[in-house]
């Protein structure tokens, strides 16, 4: 989706015309579902027409643009001296007239771009989604006597596949681009939990150092959501992984990652960027 958004952005026109609308549009409904992904909800944008009255909330001004009656120019932005790029956007006929919003497009662009290509502005939201998204299933009992319940677990495991493999990249970018360091926090890696027999500790990845500098040349990502396992008489959720290299027999090691690892590096790196 971000992609997406940066490659409509680059075309989005500067000041309004004919393509403003289209371009609007999809650019609105791709921010929306990133909003709901990320769960931000505190995003504003200028009052263009104001600058003494509130900031708009975003999702507001997404939800008006892509349900939009108007969204150009009338007859007050286009009067309006100096400002080419000012607009007013209103979705409902029967909205009152001091409902209507004025923006203009420089500042809708600015917090476009910002989703689409700035990690530090994204990161914040998206390393706390997936924490709170992780605790919510290590939280969440399952009672297979109830059709909802095994269902709903279902989704938390697919949403937090997404989200820790997200989070991972977007961690990984942020390193590269020294805007945060990976510490040496130590780690637990099982092997064979699997096999139900409370599977044994791995010692080739013993911090998230190690873990950090060897994926995509040591090991990846498994294909599968996290799972439940029974370990040290605890019920504990798992990212799988599996290693690169085969083995003397020809199989490939498969690993797990606690939740619990995974929290504590992306509680850390949260706290570096939201701290600077």
């Amino acid at each position: 989706f971000r992609k997406h958004l940066a490659d409509e952005l680059r075309n989005f026109p500067e000041e309004h015309s004919a393509a403003t609308q289209s371009y609007a549009v999809v650019t609105a409904t791709l921010a929306r579902t990133m909003l709901a992904y990320l769960n931000a909800n505190d995003l504003t944008i200028p009052n263009g027409f104001r600058t003494e009255c509130p900031e708009y909330e975003l999702l507001t001004v997404l939800n008006r643009i892509i349900h939009f009656r108007t969204l150009g120019q009338d007859a007050i932005s286009y009067d309006f001296p100096g400002e080419p790029d000012l607009i007013t956007v209103y979705s409902d006929k029967s909205l009152p007239h001091e409902d209507h919003m004025y923006i203009r497009l420089t500042d809708y662009r600015n917090v476009m771009n910002r989703l689409a290509a700035d990690d530090l502005f994204v990161a914040p939201y998206l390393l706390k989604r997936a924490i709170t998204e992780m605790h919510h299933l290590m939280a969440k009992p399952i009672n297979k006597e109830i059709v909802s319940g095994p269902r709903e677990v279902a989704e938390l495991r697919r949403l937090n596949t997404g989200l820790i493999l997200n989070s991972w990249d977007m961690v990984l970018n942020l390193q590269r681009a020294a805007k945060v360091e990976v510490h040496p926090s130590p780690i637990i890696c099982y092997e064979g939990l699997y096999r139900r027999q409370g599977g044994r500790i791995y010692e080739g990845y013993r911090t998230t150092q190690e873990l950090v500098d060897g994926y995509g040349k040591a090991w990846i990502w498994e294909a599968f959501n996290p799972s439940l396992y029974e370990i040290a008489g605890c019920a504990t959720y798992c990212m799988p992984l599996h290693e690169i290299e085969r083995k003397e027999n020809g199989t490939i090691r498969g690993l797990d990652i606690p939740f619990n690892a995974l929290i504590d590096l992306f509680k850390d790196v949260h706290n570096q960027v939201t701290s600077g």
